[in-house]
């Protein structure tokens, strides 16, 4: 295990926003159920964190220790605002790294989504500006069951991990990067479960609470052929990374004219 000398590194502070530790049971609505819109988000709780650019480390941070890692790979030239091509052409792709990155035996690719900063296209969604982790331990079994149907009771005796494939279509990001937080650097008792509420289901996912230890990690200036995976949940035991907090922020020295940040994440199941 190489360990990451955050002291070594540049940094730069910016705000990452936490959820406030006394809100209980919150709740996040990507609809609108009321006439006069969708009720508040739960309080955040805004911090300066330095957030530290790992490029020094990137062959040495690993999804089992750190919770993420690295791959490089050209872009494939598609069009990633359609579905059908991007499940087609590159969840093939997605699937195989996940497989090279973890040696798992198999992988089930079943989601993604693009997101884009500026003037708002349907079915593109803007980043994500709350610190969390995709899975609880409850929301990612009921995932199984509900994706893998028959062969869910044999699946989850086996070792399973949810893992993100998230890369840019556009580079250098310049506009709201992504910031990783050390697997490491987290404590269980950092995540408090939230509902997502959609207009035909609810799902769980962790938001996160401050903790002046998070270690929270980015590349600047990440190129479209860099990709960083995501892991989200992993039953692989107490020494192992299970969880990953993440979320976009803002730079402090923003150019002034950005060409935005534009993404892709796909959403992977890897079965050992």
């Amino acid at each position: 295990m190489t360990e990451i000398n955050y002291a070594d590194l540049p940094k730069i502070s910016a705000t990452i926003n936490y959820i406030d530790g006394s809100v209980k049971n919150p709740e996040f609505f990507l609809y609108d159920p009321e006439p006069n819109g969708r009720p508040l988000p739960p309080k955040a709780d805004k911090r300066q964190m330095l957030i530290h650019d790992v490029r020094k480390y990137m062959g040495l941070i690993s999804l089992d220790d750190n919770g993420f890692s690295f791959s490089l790979q050209n872009l494939p030239k598609l069009n990633y605002e359609d579905p059908g091509i991007v499940k087609t052409k590159y969840y093939p792709l997605c699937a195989d790294l996940v497989k090279m990155e973890t040696g798992c035996k198999e992988v089930y690719v079943f989601d993604h989504n693009v997101r884009e900063t500026g003037e708002r296209k349907s079915g593109i969604f803007p980043p994500a500006r709350n610190a969390h982790n995709d899975y609880t331990n409850e929301s990612a079994p009921a995932r199984v069951k509900e994706l893998m149907a028959g062969r869910a009771q044999e699946l989850l005796a086996r070792r399973y991990a949810f893992i993100n494939i998230w890369r840019p279509l556009r580079g250098p990001v310049d506009t709201q990067p992504l910031a990783i937080c050390d697997a490491r650097t987290v404590e269980f008792e950092d995540f408090i479960s939230a509902h997502l509420r959609y207009p035909d289901r609810s799902g769980k996912v962790f938001s996160v609470k401050h903790n002046q230890s998070h270690r929270w990690c980015y590349l600047a200036a990440m190129e479209d052929k860099e990709i960083v995976l995501i892991k989200c949940f992993d039953t692989a035991g107490p020494d192992i990374a299970k969880y990953t907090a993440h979320t976009s922020f803002y730079e402090p020295d923003q150019p002034t004219s950005p060409i935005g940040r534009k993404s892709i994440e796909v959403r992977a199941l890897a079965f050992f």
